[in-house]
């Protein structure tokens, strides 16, 4: 029997995508095999934070949201 598609919470993708202190957690996850579910609402939470980052450092959003 085949394993459900895996939810992660959008934190979970802040840290690993932000390489913060807690990426290592989530990357077996994110970086594995199985799956994901990703719904919107998780996209555009991690995009809030990922642009509010980008504008407290000053870089141009397009460079890395691209």
């Amino acid at each position: 029997m085949k394993h459900p598609p895996g939810l992660r919470a959008a934190s979970g993708w802040i840290e690993y995508l932000a390489d913060r202190p807690r990426a290592d957690r989530f990357a077996s996850y994110i970086e594995g095999l199985e799956p994901l579910l990703v719904c919107a609402i998780e996209v555009f939470e991690v995009y809030k934070v990922v642009t509010s980052d980008i504008d407290f450092y000053g870089l141009p959003g397009a460079t890395v949201i691209r």
